[in-house]
């Protein structure tokens, strides 16, 4: 009960049994993987753990079944808490784990996903935002707050939502990169926030890679993505429209593997243009 710091590889096979929790000491704990069963620990158990510092990883989100243990888990209280990564996979350890009991395999409801991600809101400090595997339909009302004045970095990682969230309000969001949403197939104003004079006022660089069905990506505006120098397009096949005008600060401009898009963007201060398929 006086460990202080555990530190577990994010790709580490490893379980982790219950009782966790009792280690209220932790200051480093880097992963903590939900599993099932009475062997292995319950996202509740994070509740008392306020004192992690840096990084968290919560791996196998899609075992959790009771909204109550996902609210008592209490991210919201972990005020040291800089990095959180949230991982609807089950991990290594669904494969490899010896204290798993024979269950159904019953696909969890994206609403029930819907519910635990809004139940996860993390402390309004978080500096980076890393979410993996999420099947939901549509994202928590927290994400994009404005009140996350320090939120730097966020990263969307195989995604089922049909729209991105809305995220343009938010003060120092430096750089964003979407990954594998295979059911976007069109980006507009929601993108940026309701009543967002300028959205996305720090963001510098922009990625998006591998979205198979996204075709369209509506107009830019004058005064979005003020700050942006860099943008990044890979491997969406069904790509065609691009908004006609591109931020002026755009320093760099990569489109890879986009071989419908019709028409090149507007781009007068470019230094750094690549193009590739």
């Amino acid at each position: 009960v006086s460990l202080q710091h555990f530190c577990l590889d994010l790709w580490s096979p490893l379980c982790m049994p219950r009782g966790i929790g009792k280690l209220k000491r932790l200051k480093t704990l880097t992963r903590y993987s939900v599993g099932t069963g009475n062997w292995h620990c319950n996202i509740a158990e994070l509740h008392h753990l306020v004192n992690i510092h840096g990084e968290l990883c919560i791996t196998g989100l899609s075992q959790v079944t009771n909204i109550d243990d996902a609210q008592t888990a209490n991210l919201v209280g972990k005020k040291h808490l800089q990095i959180l990564r949230l991982d609807w996979s089950a991990g290594f350890y669904a494969t490899e784990c010896e204290h798993i009991v024979n269950q159904n395999s019953a696909t969890p409801a994206p609403e029930l996903d819907e519910d635990v991600f809004e139940s996860l809101k993390p402390q309004r400090n978080l500096e980076e935002l890393e979410v993996v595997n999420y099947s939901g339909y549509k994202y928590p009302s927290w994400l994009g707050d404005p009140a996350f004045s320090r939120l730097a970095k966020v990263t969307l990682w195989k995604q089922k939502c049909k729209f991105l969230p809305a995220l343009g309000q938010l003060p120092q969001l430096r750089e964003l990169v979407i990954i594998h949403m295979e059911c976007l197939e069109r980006i507009g104003r929601e993108f940026y926030g309701q009543d967002s004079v300028e959205p996305f006022p720090a963001l510098e660089k922009l990625e998006f890679q591998n979205m198979p069905n996204w075709v369209e990506w509506y107009e830019v505006s004058e005064n979005d993505f003020p700050s942006l120098c860099e943008l990044k397009i890979k491997d969406s096949n069904e790509l065609r429209i691009l908004p006609q005008k591109l931020p002026l600060n755009l320093k760099k401009l990569v489109i890879i593997n986009c071989e419908k898009v019709v028409r090149l963007p507007t781009a007068p201060c470019l230094t750094h243009l690549v193009l590739k398929g």
